[in-house]
């Protein structure tokens, strides 16, 4: 019984040291993998800490988000690695006592393996059946427990690694403390980039602001974060968009949105991508604390990155390249004059082409105009107006400029700027009247435009690009011009009998229509004109007019001088006097040339068409006198043609040569004097006109006037000259193929001679017209001695007679 007992109490002591052992170990494991942690944390720390200056150092840019991310998710996963394999798995080991007693034979071999042995037996069976078995354990047991007891069980383990560890956790914990003692900015730094994950967290010296300047009117604009980047394949950048082909400048300053006073830096560093090339450059400031780089006519899309200071960019700039606002197409819809009767037969929709515009004066239209992109507002100056939509807003100012007037300003009502711009922000849509008159715009008037007026338009689209340049449209005003009346006097020359009959020809036009059309006269020096009616007026409105008699010569309308009892001597102002139908301006008033008569006696006039006469008669003796040089011509080249035969070497070429020439000159001869000849049965013709207008009696003297000169002169010109003409058309073109015969200059003489023989009875004709206008001016002469020595006889009696009553009266006076 002592003996089981004193069994117990070794084995229980074996069983306290073991454990003791294994306390030891798990604290071993424990305090060295949370070392080994605390170094992972701190080597994490402080390469996280290196990699983000040295990023700042080299870019000036804060670490991205998705980097830092990345870099302590792997900083946490490397930590929990360290500390499952460190602690978590070595702590959760089981250590029997088996192992333990080996561990500790290892350690101490002065045991000799009775430990193990004692550890192995203790609690079998075998032990318990066998007395020499338990007897020899006992023994075992006993002497192990009495040098266990006496073991140094630190030694079991190797303390330098664990004090490495701890030592280097302690150091690594330090560290990181006099980090936030002396730097607490840089601790709070770090956990704002990998703890907070904040997008800006480094505190700069230089914060830089980049903008646009863009015209009109150097403009600043914004680069802002576009929402299409994604949608167009493209990297998140903020973004500008800038019209095709325009000058840019991009503006780099110091940001003045807050009230640190940053530090400007000598220069910026601009780095610029294009499609198909890069660039750097640097830039110096042009003045304080600004820094511009100009490209001129920008037409391709750029990127670009800054660093100034200690300030660089984080997302990139981008300008991208779009069309400028600009107006497709314009309509006018227009309301006419009520007068010029337009809305009826014109259409009101008139089509644009082009840069200008012309519509009737006073016409009110809408202005509509279709751009090729959304708008927000646009800027439009005609004359000395300007409209400005602009924020859902819309202000007409009128006046001022040059006038020295005093400006006016109207804020258009809701319900008007609403309409400016349609539904579609792609029409413009205003109101406008062009005018003459004088009148004031006002905020529900149409905005009034002079004639010639020039509207530009700077409009402002959607992507917040403004007009660099107007559009121009010029609109004119077509003013309502006086009728037009153009005419002449027929059959009558300057000198009329009282009995005369005007024929006046011509034609009156209005753009808009006629509303009244006569003649006017004046006798002598008379100041104002007397009007006489058409014997044919218009009817209706017509926008043309040509004069035509009832029952006169075609073609004419006829004032009769008899209608106004004129003497002889008198002098006769006639015009033809036209209106329009202006009700707003006018009516304009539309004149003829003024045609000038003196009234003549009938003799008078005859003589003055025997004066005519004569020269005509002149010039027809003269046509007679080249057609037979042109005969005699022919009949002398006939000759030479008869002797081509004979001839021989030289003769024949001169000969052909003369022949070639004489076909030419024959030729244009004969076309010269066709022409002359139709001159003078126009003369002619007038002359009969002029009888038979001025009524000079005998009616039969026009009569046979026409009959034996000017029908006569008429089959000359038709039948004759053309018969000729074309005889000798072909005598040329026979003598150009070398095929000419004396049939054709004979066939030419022939013709010849039968029209001098016709125009010799017609000279007959002329001279008996001459010889009886001899007698009619001999007539005159005498009436008018007769009338001469009548005067000349009253006036000698009307002398004898005074002389008689002075007698008779004595020195009574």
């Amino acid at each position: 019984m002592a003996t089981i007992t004193q069994q117990s109490e070794t084995q229980s002591r074996i069983g306290s040291v073991l454990s003791d052992l294994r306390r030891r170990i798990g604290r071993y494991v424990l305090i060295e993998g949370c070392a080994l942690v605390l170094i992972a944390m701190g080597l994490v720390f402080w390469l996280t800490l290196g990699l983000d200056a040295a990023w700042f150092g080299f870019r000036k840019l804060e670490l991205p988000i998705y980097f830092r991310g990345a870099l302590m998710i792997g900083g946490v996963v490397l930590l929990l690695v360290l500390f499952a394999k460190y602690v978590v798995l070595r702590m959760s080991g089981n250590y029997g006592d088996k192992d333990l007693a080996l561990v500790l034979e290892r350690r101490f071999p002065e045991l000799n393996d009775g430990l193990v042995t004692a550890v192995e037996l203790s609690g079998t069976s075998e032990v318990a059946a066998n007395p020499t078995t338990t007897a020899m354990l006992d023994r075992t047991v006993a002497k192990v427990s009495a040098n266990v007891g006496k073991l140094p069980m630190e030694s079991v383990f190797a303390m330098k690694p664990l004090r490495m560890a701890v030592v280097g956790a302690v150091a690594m914990l330090i560290s990181v403390c006099c980090l936030g003692i002396a730097k607490g900015d840089t601790l709070a730094r770090w956990c704002s980039a990998f703890v907070s994950f904040d997008r800006d967290y480094w505190d700069r010296d230089t914060k830089l602001r980049v903008r646009a300047v863009v015209q009109p009117g150097d403009r600043l604009r914004e680069f802002r974060m576009s929402d299409e980047s994604a949608d167009n394949g493209l990297e998140p950048a903020l973004e500008l968009l800038h019209p095709r082909n325009t000058d840019l400048t991009i503006l780099i300053e110091c940001d003045d949105s807050t009230e640190k006073e940053w530090v400007v830096p000598d220069r910026v560093r601009l780095d610029l991508k294009r499609p198909t090339d890069r660039k750097r450059v640097y830039l110096s400031q042009l003045d304080e604390g600004k820094f511009r780089y100009s490209i001129d006519k920008l037409n391709d899309d750029i990127e670009f990155n800054i660093q100034g200071g200690d300030f660089a960019n984080q997302t990139p700039f981008r300008i991208r390249v779009v069309d400028p606002p600009r107006i497709d197409n314009v309509t006018l819809e227009c309301d006419y004059p009520e007068y010029t009767g337009w809305n009826e037969t014109h259409p009101r929709s008139v089509s644009v082409t082009g840069t200008q515009a012309e519509l009737p004066l006073e016409t009110e239209f809408e202005f509509v105009a279709v751009t090729n992109k959304p708008l927000v507002g646009f800027h439009v100056e005609v004359g000395d107006a300007e409209l400005t939509l602009e924020d859902g807003e819309a202000v007409l100012k009128v006046g001022g400029g040059e006038n020295g007037e005093l400006q006016k300003t109207f804020q258009l009502s809701p319900e008007v700027t609403a309409g400016l711009i349609a539904e579609d922000k792609k029409t413009i849509r205003l109101p406008l009247v062009i005018t003459s008159l004088d009148g004031e715009s006002s905020s529900t008037d149409r905005i009034r435009i002079r004639p010639e007026s020039m509207l530009r338009f700077y409009l402002h689209d959607a992507d917040d690009i403004i007009s660099a340049e107007p559009i121009v449209l010029r609109v004119m005003g077509l003013p309502d011009a006086p009728p037009a009346v153009d005419c002449e006097r027929k059959g009558v020359g300057d000198a009329i009998t009282r009995q005369a009959r005007v024929p006046i020809g011509g034609l009156i036009t209005d753009d808009y229509g006629i509303a009244n059309a006569r003649f006017e006269y004046k006798e002598d020096d008379a100041e104002s004109w007397v009007p006489y009616r058409f014997s044919n007026p218009w009817r209706g409105r017509p926008v043309e007019f040509r004069l035509q008699g009832k029952r006169d010569v075609e073609g004419v309308e006829s004032f009769r001088v008899l209608d106004l009892d004129l003497k002889e001597g008198q002098k006769l102002t006639l015009s033809v006097r036209a209106e329009d139908a202006d009700t707003i301006h006018g009516p304009n008033v539309g004149r003829s040339q003024k045609f000038e008569f003196r009234v003549v006696s009938n003799e008078e006039l005859l003589s003055l068409l025997y004066a005519r006469e004569i020269n005509l008669r002149r010039r027809f003796e003269e046509v007679m006198r080249q057609v037979q040089e042109t005969r005699d011509d022919l009949v002398k080249h006939g000759t030479r043609l008869e002797s081509l035969p004979n001839a021989r070497g030289a003769e024949v070429a001169a000969i052909r040569t003369s022949i070639a020439s004489c076909a030419s000159r024959t030729l244009n001869s004969i076309r010269k004097n066709g022409n002359e000849n139709r001159s003078i049965e126009a003369a002619f013709s007038d002359i009969v006109e002029e009888l038979i207008n001025n009524a000079i009696p005998p009616k039969s003297l026009a009569e046979q006037m026409g009959e034996s000169i000017v029908a006569p002169l008429h089959e000359l010109n038709e039948v004759d000259f053309p018969t000729v003409d074309t005889l000798l058309g072909s005598f040329k073109l026979a003598v150009e193929r070398d095929a000419v015969t004396k049939e054709h200059i004979n066939a030419s003489v022939v013709a010849i001679d039968e029209m001098l023989a016709h125009m010799r009875v017609l000279l007959d004709e002329i001279k008996d017209l001459a010889e009886l206008h001899e007698i009619v001016k001999d007539l005159k002469q005498l009436i008018d001695a007769q009338q001469n020595l009548r005067d000349k006889t009253k006036a000698l009696q009307k002398k004898k007679l005074i002389e008689k009553l002075k007698l008779l009266g004595g020195d009574d006076e």
